[in-house]
């Protein structure tokens, strides 16, 4: 089993469980963790900082 968490000063992003037999490349870490998980959480800690 592999969890991608992460942390910042003040809060922490809800633990992101891989699927069993999950092929890691490139591709799915940018599109099911950091796209789908990490990014809609940063936007709602941080806001949208353009």
């Amino acid at each position: 089993m592999m969890v991608f968490g992460g942390t910042c000063a003040d809060d922490k992003i809800q633990l992101v469980f891989v699927n069993e037999g999950a092929k890691i490349n490139t591709e799915y870490y940018i599109e099911n963790i950091l796209e789908s998980e990490v990014l809609p959480w940063s936007f709602s800690h941080f806001g949208n900082c353009d």
